[in-house]
């Protein structure tokens, strides 16, 4: 993957953590009972981000993804697991 979609994908991370990340699964909390909210939040923005990075990956390598690419976005995702749990937390709590 190189230095540019690293790039995007990083600003993609950081844009998310700077909404309000339960606000976009609000409309999800009142149509159906949930037993973790912070779950939900979570897989929901983790699904936003991943499907926004795959579709400039996509484009980039002009639909020739590769598994390599695959796991270089996953691994990018997974180092910033932490900050979107915290933010999580931060926004419940308050």
């Amino acid at each position: 993957m190189d230095d540019e979609t690293r790039g995007f994908i990083e600003k993609v991370i950081d844009s998310a953590l700077e909404t309000d990340l339960l606000g976009a699964v609000d409309w999800i909390r009142k149509e159906i009972p949930l037993s973790s909210v912070k779950d939900l939040t979570f897989g929901f923005q983790v699904g936003l981000i991943y499907g926004n990075c795959m579709g400039f990956i996509s484009l980039a390598s002009h639909g020739h993804t590769t598994a390599e690419d695959l796991l270089s976005l996953e691994a990018m995702l997974k180092r910033r697991f932490p900050e979107l749990l915290e933010k999580i937390k931060k926004q419940m709590d308050t």
